[in-house]
Formats: C-alpha cells, sequence, structure tokens
C-alpha cells in the first residue's frame, strides 16, 4: 500500500513539474506601441523550441527571436506556439502591439493673401522649415510670406499629432 501512495505523490510532482515549465515560458516585447512603422522585438523566455509566432493579421514567422516592422497603423494582438519536450503547447500574451498613426501634414497658398494655410487637427504642433535656415515651430498652422526677404525658398512642413507621431 505504500508503495501506491508513493506512486501517487510522484505522479502528483511531475505533473506540477510540468505546469511549472509551462508558467515560466512568456513572451518579451520591446515597444508595444508606437508611431508608424513601428519595430517591435519580441522573444520566448523560459523553456521552448520550435516557436511559431502568428500575428492578428494573419502573418507568421519562426524563431524564438522575432524582429518586425508594423507599417498600418492598429492594434495586434501576438501569440506563440511552441514546443515543450517535445509536446506542443500554446501561449497567448494579453498585450497588444499598437501602432499610432504618422500625421499627414499638408499646406496650400491662400490666393491674394501671401499666406501658407495648413488644416488644423486639434493638438498638432507644426514646424516650418525653410532654405534660408529659418525654422518656426509653434502651434502656428499659418506662415505669413509677406515676413520673409524677398527670393525663393523651399518650404517644408513637419506636424506633430497629439500621439507624439511626426511626419
Amino acid at each position: 500500500m505504500k508503495s501506491l501512495v508513493m506512486i501517487s505523490l510522484f505522479a502528483l510532482v511531475a505533473s506540477l513539474s510540468v505546469f511549472s515549465q509551462k508558467s515560466d515560458v512568456f513572451i518579451q516585447f520591446s515597444n508595444e506601441q508606437g508611431c508608424e512603422p513601428l519595430i517591435t522585438e519580441f522573444s520566448l523566455n523560459g523553456v521552448g523550441e520550435d516557436v511559431v509566432w502568428t500575428i492578428s493579421d494573419g502573418s507568421e514567422y519562426s524563431g524564438n527571436y522575432q524582429r518586425i516592422e508594423f507599417d498600418v497603423p492598429g492594434v495586434y494582438s501576438v501569440s506563440a506556439t511552441y514546443k515543450v519536450n517535445g509536446k506542443e503547447e500554446t501561449i497567448t500574451e494579453e498585450r497588444l502591439v499598437e501602432v499610432y498613426p504618422k500625421p499627414k501634414p499638408y499646406f496650400d497658398i491662400k490666393t491674394g493673401e501671401n499666406i501658407l494655410e495648413t488644416i488644423p487637427p486639434i493638438g498638432s504642433l507644426y514646424s516650418w522649415f525653410l532654405s534660408d535656415g529659418t525654422e518656426i515651430s509653434d502651434e502656428s498652422y499659418q506662415l505669413n510670406l509677406s515676413d520673409l526677404n524677398p527670393g525663393e525658398y523651399v518650404i517644408i512642413l513637419e506636424e506633430t499629432n497629439s500621439l507624439g507621431c511626426s511626419e
């Protein structure tokens, strides 16, 4: 009777050990959120082999470590399928990768007023760069050309949105 009890205890310990190995495996992310294009690195830490990563957009990658560039704004979930001691397991990380959209800077000339103007989204900041080295950075969505010395200029507008993304 004693040997039967010892076998049962051994079986219980063995099953706890396998559970412990599974719980020690986790997905590690870098850059879980940011502006497009977002480069994210994730890896499987702990016991795991033959890792296949599945992204919610349907793409798949193989290997314990992956470096992926997300070009399209959105929220993505990541799952990893892997083997532990030859047995296939799946772990799905609850954290998500969120890719923010970049702004789309645009300006137009107000005819007859010598003013460059953009449509100001709420919370955006603007930087106007002129080829003579002049830089005007503030919340202004207008650039008055009458304030410039006569000449030809290349003008670049940079917009930073409320998420901190610039273009």
